[in-house]
């Protein structure tokens, strides 16, 4: 019996022993797995930059210029992905499905910040289902007119449009800044145009040029060199004081219509959930790239100015400018759906 209770405490002891060797091992990869997590730099693979409007406009140029940039900057491939349909709501929605790991990032525009309160449903939480991470500048917006229609200033489109009250089409992506811009110009004037939508500001720009519609609101950058060309008449510029880059073009203020500036922005934001130190570096590479001689001067020369802020003031800029939109768009009344 005693040689049996020595056996039988002698294989318990091997058994404890193994267990314990067990579970230093396990705990040991574990912690081996995290310092070897940790130690991988970001990013250390192809980063993707969705898009969610068509190719061509001003907001794909100036991110595929910073995604160049970036892709030099961090020694890996950044692919800008148009994804496009539903003024930006499906390119939107795909990005708040991807992974929070900081290998898929959206570029974003006013339309972000203002479909909450334009859209009765939508196919994610523009609070809950992104983590800002930086804006990265904007540009003024132009009132502009085709050349066939008879109205050579503001003053005098608004009194074309009292003549022929719904009969001049606009055109505008609906919910984006150029149509804020004009519903709030006609509650401003007490004028009311024939609002046309379409998918993106390059279509509704393409249209303009071809006379199809009469009138929009353009970022600067686009609609300049068909201003200088004669292909377009610039009525108004909507910002406190004329653009050192149009001095010619009067502003809205001027005409008396006193009211918001209205310009198009950009940024980006990430899938919630992406760790705080990824956003941080990918604010930090952003502000890097824009603060380049070389850069800014290409942006100001776009018309757009440079910003490049961090995480914690993107998102007080998001919270504070939809809190704006959503007071325009209920004021004038503006539905998408």
């Amino acid at each position: 019996r005693a040689h049996l209770k020595h056996r039988q405490a002698t294989q318990e002891k091997q058994l404890k022993s193994r267990a314990w060797i067990a579970r230093s091992t396990w705990l040991l990869c574990l912690l081996t797995a995290a310092q070897f997590a940790v130690a991988q730099p970001y990013p250390d693979k192809p980063v993707k930059l969705i898009v969610p409007f068509p190719p061509g406009a001003t907001m794909d140029s100036v991110v595929r210029l910073v995604g160049d940039k970036l892709s030099a900057e961090w020694g890996q491939p950044v692919v800008v992905e148009n994804r496009t349909g539903a003024a930006g709501l499906i390119g939107t929605a795909a990005a708040a499905k991807a992974p929070a790991d900081g290998y898929t990032i959206l570029a974003i525009a006013n339309s972000f910040a203002a479909n909450p309160t334009l859209r009765s449903s939508m196919p994610y939480d523009t609070a809950k289902d992104f983590a800002p991470i930086t804006l990265i500048g904007s540009t003024p917006l132009v009132l502009v007119a085709h050349p066939g229609l008879p109205a050579n200033s503001t003053a005098e489109l608004v009194a074309l449009a009292k003549k022929e009250p719904g009969q001049i089409p606009y055109a505008a992506a609906p919910g984006a800044s150029p149509h804020m811009a004009m519903a709030w110009f006609e509650s401003a004037s007490g004028t009311k145009l024939l609002f046309v939508p379409y998918r993106g500001q390059s279509q509704a720009q393409t249209d303009l040029l071809a006379g199809q519609v009469k009138l929009a609101f353009g970022n600067l950058p686009d609609i300049l060199p068909y201003v200088k060309s004669g292909h377009l008449k610039a009525l108004g510029i909507a910002t406190a004081a004329r653009s050192p880059l149009a001095p010619e073009i009067p502003t809205l203020i001027e005409a008396g219509y006193q009211g918001p500036q209205w310009d198009s922005w950009y940024g980006f934001v990430a899938p919630a959930g992406t760790p705080p130190d990824i956003l941080e570096k990918v604010a930090a590479a952003v502000h890097k790239v824009l603060s380049r001689p070389e850069v800014r001067s290409e942006l100001l020369h776009r018309g757009l100015l440079p910003v490049g802020d961090t995480p914690a003031e993107f998102r007080t800029f998001l919270r504070n400018t939809a809190e704006d939109y959503a007071r325009i768009i209920k004021q004038a009344g503006i539905h998408v759906d």
